[in-house]
């Protein structure tokens, strides 16, 4: 006897991987307003540079990463749960295997579906099997799917997702006595690139983990009384919790990667129910 699907359960999953979310926005939030990390401005003897180097106290609590795990694990659970609940909602038996299919390659995507639904989802709907198959749950640049269950492995493996400090950009604020350049925009952003900055200042640029103690900024002795542009810098240092050792997100920001992720699988788990809404129970 089919029936409609309940998608209660899957969408429980989602509630909780939000949850999770905020409890570590929040705390990402904190911390951030501590502003525990800065750029610490000295002058090197042997050069007479103006010098920043970081002021990174600690890394962030390793237990956080626990945090990250149990939300990218309920993302991933809600996948398999819908994939389940329209197995059972078909009275076919739910196996081993029975589960969202993410693959490894474009190949083995295909040869999975040419000769009919993958083990993973022998039972469900073809309607729904035809949604599962447009969206091409497959290894490739920026999928979704492929990051999912890259950290939900890596999560499975090594107990944790590893995260640390990581500087995305780097902004300055130059003011000029030079009145020709009095219309420029002041601030410089420098932001996931490496850019030759004016006046022969060289920044630094993203890196992870950042590290107590790393130069990320530096002006060169002759610049800093250059009477043709007397410059005043003050380097602003915004830092982010990033993801670390995982090879799809490495040094990637971790609230902006979770929420994307997260409005990803709410709406594809949401693209199922309209499926059904005609099927009543039928013996």
């Amino acid at each position: 006897m089919t029936r409609q699907p309940d998608f209660t359960g899957v969408r429980i999953k989602v509630e909780r991987a939000k949850h999770h979310f905020g409890d570590l926005q929040a705390r990402i939030k904190g911390l951030q307003e501590d502003n525990p990390y800065r750029a610490i401005p000295y002058d090197e003897p042997d050069t007479g540079d103006l010098v920043y180097k970081t002021k990174i106290p600690n890394q962030p609590p390793l237990w956080w990463s626990a945090i990250v795990g149990d939300c990218v694990h309920n993302l991933r659970s809600s996948l398999d749960l819908l994939v389940c609940e329209m197995v059972r909602a078909e009275d076919e038996p739910i196996k081993g295997r029975t589960g969202f299919p993410i693959f490894t390659s474009e190949a083995s995507y295909a040869n999975a579906f040419e000769s009919g639904p993958p083990g993973e989802i022998k039972g469900v709907p073809d309607c729904a099997v035809k949604l599962i198959k447009r969206t091409k749950p497959y290894k490739g640049a920026d999928n979704p799917f492929w990051m999912l269950r890259e950290l939900d492995i890596e999560d499975k493996h090594k107990l944790l997702v590893p995260i640390g400090v990581v500087h995305r950009k780097i902004i300055t604020t130059l003011r000029l006595d030079d009145f020709s350049l009095a219309n420029h925009d002041p601030t410089t952003i420098i932001d996931g690139e490496l850019v030759t900055p004016p006046h022969g200042i060289s920044m630094v640029g993203p890196s992870f983990p950042l590290e107590d103690g790393a130069e990320i900024y530096r002006v060169p002795a002759g610049l800093r009384n250059d009477p043709r542009a007397q410059m005043h810098v003050y380097p602003e240092l915004p830092i982010e919790i990033a993801f670390g050792e995982v090879e799809v997100v490495e040094g990637e920001p971790i609230i902006p990667t979770l929420h994307q992720l997260i409005q990803f699988v709410e709406r594809f788990v949401e693209l199922f129910p309209p499926l059904f809404n005609n099927r009543g129970n039928t013996s």
